[in-house]
């Protein structure tokens, strides 16, 4: 099975302590789901509305999206589309529990 998230900071991945975000604790303990996580620290929900296009687009066997404040201010970027190919956090399955 594969578990997408989508979201800001509280929903990404840490670097220093792998393996303890809510979004890595719910796929072990989904039996080893395979996760991947596309949540970016300070992310505005114009970027996770990107992030859902992506899920859109793999069709996950379940996703979440967790939006970030109403208040972030959004700053326009004329930067290059998202490639989710480099995203830092795509884990598979780990052993059966």
């Amino acid at each position: 099975m594969h578990l997408m998230v989508a979201g800001c900071s509280f929903s990404a991945v840490s670097n220093t302590l792998p393996g303890t975000s809510w979004s890595e604790r719910l796929a072990e303990k989904l039996g080893g789901w395979k996760l991947t996580n596309l949540a970016r620290q300070g992310c505005s929900n114009g970027g996770i509305r990107i992030q859902m296009d992506e899920i859109r687009r793999q069709r996950p066997d379940f996703a979440i999206v967790g939006p970030t404040f109403w208040d972030r201010m959004e700053i326009p970027a004329n930067s290059a589309p998202y490639d989710w190919s480099q995203s830092r956090y795509i884990a598979e399955p780990t052993k059966e529990i």
